[in-house]
């Protein structure tokens, strides 16, 4: 059986104070946020399997790789 591979992209809204997954065509259904990144990592599992069963069938039965890939960015303000 060969293993698939999936890769999310995941950033963070400073404003909502959540992490949410990217919209990303090879992961059509796969929609998650999670006030913190280790709660939005413990949701992928389940969000993904949703997906496959709906999306990609063909991938039932194999082991899938997940890699996440996260992004946050911060503004810091040096004062003069």
């Amino acid at each position: 059986m060969a293993e698939k591979a999936l890769i999310v992209n995941v950033t963070y809204d400073p404003e909502a104070k959540v992490w949410y997954t990217e919209e990303n065509p090879d992961l059509f259904g796969v929609i998650a946020c999670a006030p913190s990144l280790e709660e939005l990592r413990q949701k992928l599992p389940g969000v993904i399997q949703d997906m496959i069963e709906f999306n990609k069938p063909e991938w039932i039965g194999h082991s899938i790789a997940v890699e996440i890939v996260a992004i946050a960015r911060e503004r810091i303000d040096i004062a003069a």
